[in-house]
């Protein structure tokens, strides 16, 4: 009885194929029907049609009658999925012409890209002036639910609740807001309860915010929502596609170009700006190549490899590091106009903390086109230490000093204890504290007490504490220090042992 069951739900779900159309209704019913039936045909569920994304669908295909371009930007899909009080942060848009409107619909039904993505919603409206027909599908694969949350407010400053739900397997989630000023807030005060999230939004100024809910996923952080909320009186976004210049004939050109966007940004912002880097480049070429080469599209690859990985594999040592991702069918320039426009990521090029950039650019191939994949890796490298030990020595001092208490002493029978132990470790590729008791008090006749930590670190001038370092009894101190590459920690690590010792 379970498969019958099972095929007459089917049937039932499917129903009749919609008459031949005499209206734009009735092609967009059978268009719907036609993409329901192709993601039924390969065993997916059939994405749910949606009110934003049909709203946005059909403000896009009146647009598209005035132009003779194939494709929105991703900056106007966005606009246009917001102001119709939707969402998602990704629509996949397909743009086809032609006439009559069953040569329309025939060209969607011969469509086999169709699933080639999952879908949970859709989006579709056809638009027509007698001579022509457009139709525009807007997929996404929708990552949150949001309560209903005001798209415009009279005045400033105000503020609104949002509340959401991130969809398995996306957690712990984070809300950034792109200021009029193009400043980034990372709200904080973000509750939980049950499967709900919420946190109070400011909107301390008129203008144009825009919103971003981030979330962590097996494959890194991923954006589920953001939208635009506009308070006061905010002048009018133009409502055609819009564009960023000509873009880049090469990849010279567009690392050029990319950099002096990016320190446009910043200078903005009142932020130093960054140079460019060749070795981030290249980690950041090969991560496009891999993923335009593989078809995904992710912080963390499908082998678990992530951005860290990636860098200690190049043997890049660093103090901090960040990761955009962009893409886009016009070029560069364009993937890079959407990377900005996210709250999250544009918080990233904006972070003080890096001084180095690079850029990886690749083709992919894409709903019968092509499209440009970007890295941007920022990061601040480590500075080169020629002298491990004075550095760690140097470091000690500080927090020594911070801690308000007397300068250490170097033993040097401490480093010899120190410096063997560091190349043991490295050697053994043993991270864990070594117990020294017996060496120490072998080697300073009046030692009293004794502590003895290692570190694996890819830069000393920023060593945390050690564990006795704000112990007044302690007052002689050895630092052995090697650097080197360990299979399990990375490329070009120090490995440092701090002793410690208090006398009688």
């Amino acid at each position: 009885m379970t498969p019958l069951l099972l095929v007459a739900l089917a049937a039932h779900i499917q129903g009749p194929p919609p008459p031949v159309p005499a209206t734009l209704a009735d092609a967009e019913a059978k268009a719907i029907f036609q993409v329901r039936q192709a993601f039924e045909r390969v065993g997916r569920s059939a994405p749910v049609a949606d009110p934003a994304l049909t709203q946005a669908a059909r403000a896009l295909a009146r647009e598209a009658l005035l132009t003779t371009i194939d494709a929105a930007t991703g900056t106007r899909i966005a606009q246009a999925v917001s102001d119709a009080g939707g969402w998602e942060p990704n629509p996949r848009l397909i743009i086809r012409r032609s006439w009559p409107l069953e040569t329309t619909l025939d060209a969607l039904a011969a469509r086999r890209d169709l699933t080639d993505e999952a879908a949970s919603h859709v989006g579709l409206a056809i638009a027509a002036d007698g001579d022509q027909a457009v139709l525009v599908l807007l997929l996404a694969e929708r990552k949150a639910t949001l309560q209903p949350f005001p798209r415009k407010l009279d005045h400033a400053p105000a503020k609104q609740r949002l509340c959401f739900e991130l969809r398995p397997p996306l957690l712990r989630p984070s809300v950034f807001v792109t200021r009029p000023s193009g400043n980034v807030d990372k709200l904080a005060g973000v509750s939980a309860k049950g499967g709900t999230s919420c946190v109070t939004v400011p909107f301390p100024v008129q203008g144009r915010h825009a919103l971003e809910v981030l979330g962590d996923g097996p494959d890194g952080p991923e954006v589920a929502a953001i939208f635009a909320v506009e308070v006061g009186t905010v002048p009018p976004v133009a409502v055609l596609p819009e564009t960023t210049g000509p873009e880049p004939a090469t990849a010279p050109e567009a690392r050029a170009q990319l950099l002096l966007r990016v320190n446009a940004l910043r200078a903005t912002a009142g932020v130093p700006g960054v140079q460019a880097d060749p070795r981030l480049d290249a980690v950041a070429q090969a991560y496009a190549d891999r993923m335009a080469a593989q078809h995904f599209f992710a912080h963390i690859a499908p082998d678990g490899e992530t951005l860290t990985d990636r860098l200690e594999k190049a043997g890049y040592a660093y103090r901090f590091s960040g990761e955009n991702l962009g893409m886009a069918s016009s070029g560069p320039l364009a993937a890079h106009l959407a990377i900005e426009e996210s709250p999250g990521h544009r918080k990233n090029l904006l972070d003080p903390a890096f001084d180095r950039v690079g850029f990886g650019l690749a083709r992919q191939s894409r709903d019968g086109g092509s499209e440009v994949v970007l890295v941007e890796l920022l990061a601040s490298p480590s500075p080169t230490q020629a002298d491990p030990v004075a550095v760690a020595y140097k470091r000690l001092e500080q927090l020594r000093t911070q801690f308000q208490l007397p300068a250490l002493e170097r033993n040097a029978a401490l480093e010899a204890i120190a410096a063997r132990q560091a190349r043991s470790a490295l050697a053994r590729d043993d991270p864990r504290a070594p117990d020294l008791d017996t060496q120490v008090f072998g080697a300073v006749a009046d030692a009293r007490t004794t502590s003895a930590d290692l570190y694996i670190a890819q830069d000393l001038a920023a060593l945390p504490a050690s564990r006795g370092l704000h112990d007044a009894r302690y007052s002689l101190v050895g630092i052995g220090a090697v650097r080197g590459d360990s299979p399990r920690y990375g490329r070009g690590r120090y490995w440092v042992v701090v002793i410690l010792a208090g006398l009688r």
